[in-house]
């Protein structure tokens, strides 16, 4: 036998606190964190955001209103709204006297 060598005690038992996975959890809380901030700012910036967007949008310039066709009578102008036929307005029937 080796006489310099101590001789072996048992592996000390660790603690739950020990046995835990703490980096996994402070990973996972820093996550839900950063998401909360992400939500908050973005509700909070949120009109701020758009009016930025538009004005680093591209420009659309439309037509003057004198340089656009004439409409013709009876005729809906135009609209950006796209409705389905049942919303679409309905055309004026003609007067029955």
């Amino acid at each position: 036998m080796d006489l310099e060598r101590p001789p072996r005690s048992a592996p000390r038992e660790r603690t739950f606190a020990q046995l835990f996975p703490w980096r996994s959890i402070r990973r996972a809380l820093m996550l839900v964190v950063l998401i909360v901030a992400i939500v908050v700012i973005k509700r909070r910036m949120g009109a701020f955001l758009q009016q930025a967007g538009r004005l680093w949008s591209p420009l659309t310039e439309s037509p003057a209103p004198s340089q656009r066709p004439p409409v013709p009578a009876g005729v809906a102008p135009p609209t950006t709204v796209h409705l389905g036929p049942a919303l679409a307005p309905q055309p004026a029937a003609p007067d029955a006297r």
